[in-house]
Parts: structure tokens; sequence; C-alpha cells
């Protein structure tokens, strides 16, 4: 009910049960939640990660070799085409590694706390000499 927008007076008149019972009980799915995030960035996301990565390098090392080893120039061009999105995929994986590690940092410090995880990160500036991009990474 709580996900659907109910208050918690709400809730309490509609299963006649007190406010306490449904603020520990919602504070209780929220550990539970943030037990869940922690358990999901620590071992399911690293993983999965490093699988795309390798995948990616594969699917590049075989088009490279259908690149040099065809005389169709459609073939090649395909091949050619594929390197180039899959080179695209590792740079965009790789540049979200750091929005992932802001992710993860933002998930250990609400750790000890029953406060709710932000829906959003603070925007973060990063600088180069002449580029400023301002960036923010959502949880939803």
């Amino acid at each position: 009910m709580h996900s659907k927008g109910y208050g918690i007076r709400e809730i309490g008149r509609e299963l006649q049960i007190s406010h306490s019972t449904i603020t520990r009980g919602l504070q209780l799915l929220r550990q539970r939640a943030k037990k869940d995030i922690n358990r999901f960035i620590d071992e399911y996301l690293p993983a999965e990660y490093q699988e795309t990565l390798i995948g990616l390098r594969n699917i590049i090392k075989m088009q490279w070799q259908v690149a040099e080893n065809t005389t169709d120039n459609r073939e090649k061009t395909a091949a050619l085409s594929l390197i180039k999105d899959c080179l695209a995929m590792k740079l965009e994986m790789i540049g979200s590694a750091s929005v992932m590690e802001r992710a993860i940092h933002v998930v250990d410090s609400y750790c000890d706390k029953t406060l709710p995880l932000p829906l959003t990160l603070p925007p973060q500036t990063h600088q180069n000499k002449e580029v400023r991009i301002e960036d923010a990474a959502e949880f939803t």
C-alpha cells in the first residue's frame, strides 16, 4: 500500500493496525532493501560487468578475424561496424565505472542509517582544461 502512495495513517485505517507497527514494518523493508542492494553491488554487479567486457572482447576478436579473412566487402563492412559498436559499448562501460563507484559510495554511506536511499545521486562536476561536465546518476 505504501508503494501505491498510501500514507501511514491511511494504511493504519485500512488494515486497522497502529502507526508504529506500520513504521516498524517499513523500516524493516528498507533495511532488507539496503542489504539486497549491497549484496547485488558486492556479488552480482562486478561479475556481470567483467563477463560483459570479456564477451565484448571476444566479439571484437572474432569480428577482426572475419574482417581480415573475407574478400566480400559487405561482410567486411558488417564486421567492422560490429567492432565499432562493441568498442563504443566498452568505452561507455568503462566511463560508467565512475558512476558505479559513486553509487556504491552512496549505498555504503546509507548502510548504517535507517534513512531511505535517495532517488538520485548528487551532481558531481568533472573538470578538464576546456570542458566542464556535470552528471547525475539515477536509481530507478
